[in-house]
């Protein structure tokens, strides 16, 4: 599952910034959640138009049960806000709310290292891994709030949607959207209401998700030198199955710094 979340910056690469999941990105993931599970549904059933946008063409003459099984239409509309003037009932809108910076410790992980395996293996066949620093990983969080407005022209699809939207962001997707990055705090849903548009009546109810999320700066180590001592064990070459020579063995130590000025 894709959100299209692309940052178009030079800044996360020069200053080693590999995670930075909040507003833009938080709402994407939820709009995007809420398309693949609603595309898997028969009757609120959800399709996208040939440049990935809800498929909401001028429905005059259009059997009302156009989209049940087929793809002629989607029968609601997922988004951030509706698209040019064009309102499309049922809707779900997504929104990004407020966020804030919540530090995890008051160093911000500062003396956290990454390391990374290096397989050596040499002539002889002998194979050692070891584990050197690559990183000094800092980490943050963000805390906020993503709405989701439910927009509809009865009561009971209004009220139906909202159970179904809060059991896919709260059971069905909860893991699947922690592991994305974006971990669901308590909902809330707010009180239903209704609004006049043109000689209908138009229902409504929000949802109210707090969510965290992260960021993370893995800054690379380049002056660290540490002392790798390893065994290099000699057998016979000739035998098909070598046997190890008792007692024999050489050892040696290399620093990481001349491993890196060879490369």
């Amino acid at each position: 599952m894709g959100t299209g979340s692309i940052v178009k910056t030079d800044l996360y690469a020069i200053h080693n910034i590999v995670q930075n999941t909040m507003m833009s990105y938080s709402k994407e993931l939820f709009i995007e959640t809420l398309r693949k599970e609603f595309s898997k549904d028969s009757y609120y059933h959800y399709v996208r138009d040939v440049w990935g946008h809800p498929n909401t063409p001028d429905l005059t003459d259009v059997p009302i049960e156009a989209g049940l099984h087929d793809d002629i239409t989607s029968r609601l509309f997922i988004g951030e806000a509706f698209r040019y003037d064009m309102k499309f009932f049922p809707a779900i809108l997504v929104r990004s709310g407020g966020f804030k910076y919540v530090p995890i410790s008051m160093s911000r992980n500062e003396g956290l290292v990454k390391y990374k395996a290096v397989r050596i293996l040499d002539g002889y066949g002998n194979e050692k891994i070891f584990s050197t620093p690559s990183h000094f990983a800092l980490a943050g969080a963000w805390e906020g709030n993503v709405s989701i407005d439910i927009l509809a022209g009865d009561i009971k699809a209004r009220d139906d949607l909202a159970e179904i939207v809060s059991a896919i962001i709260n059971i069905t997707n909860f893991k699947s959207m922690e592991n994305a990055g974006v971990v669901v705090k308590p909902t809330t849903l707010g009180t239903p209401s209704e609004a006049d548009d043109y000689k209908d009546k138009i229902y409504k109810i929000s949802i109210s998700c707090d969510v965290r999320t992260e960021w993370a700066q893995n800054i690379p180590i380049d002056s660290m030198v540490e002392a790798i001592s390893f065994c290099i064990d000699f057998g016979s070459l000739v035998n098909p199955t070598p046997v190890l020579a008792p007692g024999l063995e050489i050892r040696t130590t290399i620093e990481l710094i001349d491993m890196i000025q060879n490369m």
